[in-house]
């Protein structure tokens, strides 16, 4: 078995065939070269192509809700990727990119399938691996796609949190207090706002130190929850400033 076909016995989808079976898809396959930093495809685009490793690095990447990137796969040689576009005619779910000069081999979807119509046997083999393959990355992603979720609620929670104190920032309460205003504009209902700014928190910064100051506020900050209900709606609105939405 001379080079070439070794390193397609190695490539997962390949697996399972014969050195007969291989020479059969060897004149299929494509070479193409990119330079670092090229896109492959894009994610959603249309895609009628497999691509698998020879040479060089691909970054996978998705978009994130915010319109950031991220990565969530690197691949090397021997991997190989894209293949939902030979078997249906769903866009492309991620973005391909090489971080390095790549060479890759490329099976179209008319060449595979015309190896479904004159070879079913090796189709068969590739499809069964494909499928294996697949499956198990479809695990990892669920498992990444978790790990996003509670990734994205905790930096919402950051962003509208209060670090110090626990309760709501700034931020969220100007945003809160607009729907509010409208929502009570349009229904005739009312509600009551509770604006509190602490006497001589300054003093008490520069007699006992900031620590002491910040287990003042946070003291405060417990008088507050037992004395307010817990629909209602506690922020700190900077400093020494609290602000208490009660509905």
């Amino acid at each position: 078995m001379d080079d070439t076909l070794e390193f397609l016995h190695h490539v997962d989808i390949f697996s399972l065939l014969s050195q007969e079976e291989l020479n059969k898809v060897l004149p299929l396959l494509e070479v193409i070269q990119f330079e670092a930093g090229e896109t492959i495809f894009r994610e959603g685009e249309e895609g009628s192509t497999l691509y698998i490793t020879l040479s060089g690095k691909i970054s996978i990447l998705i978009r994130l809700v915010d319109g950031r990137e991220r990565e969530i796969a690197e691949f090397c040689s021997g991997d190989f990727f894209g293949e939902m576009s030979i078997c249906e005619n769903a866009p492309r779910s991620a973005t391909c990119s090489t971080k390095e000069r790549s060479l890759l081999y490329c099976l179209h979807k008319r060449d595979f399938m015309k190896l479904i119509e004159e070879h079913p046997y090796i189709a068969i083999k590739i499809m069964y691996r494909m499928l294996s393959s697949t499956s198990q990355r479809l695990r990892d992603t669920g498992e990444f796609v978790s790990d996003m979720v509670v990734w994205g609620l905790k930096a919402r929670k950051r962003a509208i949190t209060d670090e110090m104190t626990g309760v709501y920032n700034r931020r969220f309460i100007d945003d809160t207090l607009e729907n509010y205003f409208a929502s009570s504009k349009e229904r005739g209902m009312p509600f009551s706002l509770i604006m509190v700014d602490l006497d001589y928190f300054r003093q008490i910064n520069e007699s006992y130190s900031m620590k002491v100051g910040d287990q003042v506020l946070s003291a405060v900050v417990g008088v507050f929850k037992k004395h307010v209900r817990e629909k209602d709606i506690t922020a700190r609105y900077g400093g020494d400033a609290f602000t208490i939405v009660m509905h």
